[in-house]
């Protein structure tokens, strides 16, 4: 009885830290794709589309959550403008960013907007928010300026669920890569 006792609260104490241990994800494996001017990785739970839809190089789609998720996937594209005809500093690139948000979002607001030093140089990041049609979305870009031309990394995702897209969405953002 003792023993059954002893054993009892063995499990209860157990049970209860367990509560308190820090939870690690399962290992990510990453697919990485090497182009001529840029390389780029990803979860290898998201799908790649290379149909340059839209004017993208690719669009990465994140995984489905399951049944009854929304019809919104959380995805990062990479679109890329020729700038040899309209050549523009990465201040000027940034005002015409800034100016362009309300062109295409209602009821836009800038989260972030600053330029930032990395491994290729500078680099415009901003955060924004707003309405495309009906839909509340919230982005992230990482804008790169190199050989006359603009990299416009977008993880796009809902507001509601952003924080939570934006911690593997940041991750596949900072590895991409130019040459």
């Amino acid at each position: 009885m003792m023993k059954n006792i002893f054993l009892c609260l063995v499990l209860i104490f157990l049970y209860a830290i367990s509560f308190g241990q820090v939870r690690t994800s399962p290992k990510i494996d990453w697919v990485k794709r090497d182009t001529i001017p840029y390389s780029y990785s990803y979860p290898n739970s998201w799908k790649l589309n290379r149909a340059k839809l839209m004017g993208t190089d690719f669009i990465l789609y994140a995984p489905v959550e399951g049944v009854g998720s929304s019809d919104f996937r959380p995805n990062i594209n990479l679109l890329v403008q020729d700038l040899t005809a309209n050549p523009l500093s990465i201040k000027e690139y940034q005002k015409l960013s800034l100016d362009q948000i309300p062109q295409f979002l209602t009821h836009s607001q800038i989260i972030l907007n600053e330029i930032k030093k990395g491994a290729h140089g500078e680099y415009i990041h901003m955060i924004y928010a707003g309405k495309l049609g009906m839909n509340p979305l919230k982005f992230e870009q990482y804008i790169y300026l190199h050989s006359q031309k603009a990299y416009v990394l977008t993880l796009t995702s809902t507001p509601q669920h952003f924080d939570l897209d934006k911690v593997q969405g940041e991750e596949i953002l900072k590895r991409f890569t130019l040459k």
